[in-house]
C-alpha cells in the first residue's frame, strides 16, 4: 500500500544538519495587524492591505511580491 504525499500544513524544511532551512516559497503571516506581512526566507516584509487587494487573487500577489524583493536585492 502506497503512503499519500500530502504537503503539512506547517512550515517545514530541509535538515541541513545544523538548522532547518526554509523552503524558497513566499507565505502570508498573519500577524494581527491590519497589513499583510509576507515571509521569504527568514525575512518579513510588510505590505498595506491596499496593495493586497489589487490582485485577484493570493497567487498574483505573491508573484508580485517576490518581484519587488529581487528588485530591492539588485
Amino acid at each position: 500500500m502506497k503512503t499519500p504525499q500530502v504537503k503539512p500544513n506547517w512550515p517545514t524544511g530541509i535538515y541541513n544538519g545544523r538548522t532547518v532551512m526554509q523552503p524558497d516559497e513566499p507565505r502570508i503571516i498573519d500577524d494581527g495587524t491590519m497589513d499583510t506581512v509576507v515571509e521569504f526566507l527568514g525575512v518579513y516584509h510588510r505590505f498595506s492591505t491596499e496593495y493586497r487587494q489589487q490582485f485577484e487573487n493570493d497567487g498574483e500577489f505573491l508573484s508580485a511580491v517576490l518581484d519587488e524583493i529581487y528588485e530591492n536585492i539588485q
